[in-house]
């Protein structure tokens, strides 16, 4: 009778997108357009080829929410179709998902219930470029900082995206750019 209990109980816990006992693959492409059904579908099979449960994607001018495939698309396009960060998420994660929060042009927020009632929060990007006012990129950054800032430091944060970074050779072993930016 006791170890039915706890078959039961790691079952709920299998069922769960993020836990310790497996892997969940997250991943982040910045797309330039989803609007076409064939890039849509071309994704959805890389992703479910891949088993990535969460995909961060940014510029994909979707401007709805969609579901391709067997995966759901949360988009925060504007209604010009310009922009837009938003997430791909299996069936599974979209389950698990309790939370969803755009909290500005460049910043969206996902919380998902997790295993033993610890919920794991991803958050998508998409920086200014390095030629953007430096008060832009300060209220990037601020933004950010302050969205983290209320996530309890026990509970797993994930940050993806496209943060238009040029890396140096003091920074990466391998940079592609010769010069970094701010």
């Amino acid at each position: 009778r006791r170890q039915g209990k706890v078959k039961r109980r790691f079952k709920a816990i299998s069922d769960c997108v993020f836990s310790q006992r497996a892997l969940t693959r997250i991943a982040s492409f910045n797309t330039r357009t989803l609007t076409s059904w064939w890039r849509q579908n071309e994704m959805a099979a890389y992703l479910e080829q891949q088993r990535i449960a969460v995909c961060a994607i940014q510029e994909h001018r979707v401007v709805h929410n969609e579901e391709v495939r067997d995966l759901q698309l949360a988009s925060s396009a504007n209604s010009a179709g310009v922009g837009g960060l938003g997430f791909v998420l299996s069936a599974m994660a979209s389950k698990a998902l309790s939370r969803t929060v755009v909290v500005s042009p460049r910043i969206m927020w996902l919380q998902f219930n997790g295993a033993a009632l610890v919920r794991t929060h991803v958050i998508c990007v998409c920086g200014p470029t390095n030629t953007a006012e430096t008060e832009t990129k300060k209220a990037f950054y601020d933004q950010l900082s302050a969205c983290t800032s209320n996530i309890p430091m026990r509970e797993p944060l994930y940050i993806l995206g496209d943060f238009t970074a040029n890396l140096d050779h003091s920074k990466a072993p391998y940079p592609v750019h010769d010069v970094a930016n701010e």
